[in-house]
């Protein structure tokens, strides 16, 4: 299961182009293909871990090698692209840590080609995949492990079209993850109707697995900040949240404002669609404390107005950020 976790903590990064890297976005993540319990199928042969490179945190080379032909050409019927390039090994294994890593893997190399990364947590080889970042462009990507990893990760680069016979530059970091806690942020000021706000006081927290498009779940991962409301349910109850935000925002409900989280509720209407509303029933049996966030996406954060209306006796607590109480009208 936290491997599984860790899975959708995955976020691929668009690809540098001419030197220059893009931030991670949403839409990267939805260009990753990720494969489940897979069977081989490969025409050439088993991929060659004899000689992987062992990381170091943290680890810096910019004269790695990748050769022309490696051995494996297809990663289980996954058939997006065929990987005849050469393939490059690295493993690392993180020391013992209560809370776990994050981490993050870069790669630079010639432009003109196509480098793709895969990885496993659980042995080294493509019968043990559990991810990749396809389709990376021109002159190389990042990854970014985020939630708290441990044990071992295997990682590789394998090179689409025979793209390879060049050097290139690999780079690895890891940091202890912080696991985030904003119950004490939470007031006690209760009530439906009207509630005005304004993201940029708040901060960012991950908020576990959301799923954008069922029945594949993907971790939401917006670097803007958030606002909290607690929202006591009775069994069965229900509420609507619809929300008026100056920039691009989403919705979400968790099921706990301390680590490990669920998240429990999702949505995000297209951009620059500035209108957001969910519906969302407690139907988990027994009366329970969920988390209302609104999220403004980056650095495009400002004022919003949240219609909260219930059903079923379903109350909003405001949770304020920063421990700052703003001015509401209910």
């Amino acid at each position: 299961m936290r491997n599984l976790m860790k899975l959708m903590a995955v976020v691929a990064v668009v690809a540098m182009m001419t030197g220059v890297a893009f931030a991670a976005t949403i839409e990267a993540q939805k260009g990753t293909k990720e494969i489940k319990n897979p069977q081989a199928s490969n025409s050439r042969g088993a991929l060659d871990c004899s000689g992987l490179t062992e990381l170091t945190n943290p680890y810096s080379n910019p004269f790695m090698y990748m050769p022309a032909v490696g051995n494996v050409d297809d990663y289980f019927g996954a058939s997006y692209f065929i990987w005849t390039g050469g393939e490059v090994v690295f493993h690392y294994t993180f020391p013992a840590s209560a809370d776990g890593w994050d981490w993050n893997f870069t790669w630079v190399h010639p432009a003109g080609g196509y480098v793709d990364w895969f990885y496993s947590t659980t042995g080294c080889g493509e019968e043990f995949v559990e991810g990749l970042s396809w389709g990376t462009l021109d002159s190389g990507g990042s990854v970014t492990g985020t939630g708290g990893w441990d044990g071992e990760i295997w990682m590789w680069l394998d090179g689409e079209y025979g793209f390879g016979d060049f050097f290139f530059d690999a780079s690895f970091s890891a940091w202890l993850y912080i696991p985030f806690d904003f119950c004490a942020d939470v007031i006690d000021v209760t009530g439906t109707g009207i509630f005005v706000g304004d993201t940029c006081d708040g901060y960012n927290t991950p908020a576990g697995t959301c799923v954008i498009i069922p029945p594949t779940p993907t971790q939401y991962l917006s670097d803007g900040q958030e606002d909290y409301y607690g929202v006591f349910m009775p069994a069965g109850s229900t509420f609507q949240a619809d929300v008026i935000h100056t920039c691009d925002a989403s919705l979400r409900v968790m099921d706990a404002c301390l680590e490990p989280v669920n998240c429990v509720g999702y949505m995000d209407a297209v951009y620059p669609d500035t209108f957001e509303n969910m519906p969302f029933t407690n139907d988990t049996g027994v009366d329970a404390l969920f988390y209302l966030v609104i999220d403004a996406y980056d650095d495009c954060c400002g004022t919003y107005e949240l219609n909260f209306t219930s059903g079923d006796g379903a109350i909003a607590n405001e949770a304020m950020t920063m421990g700052e109480v703003k001015a509401l009208w209910r």
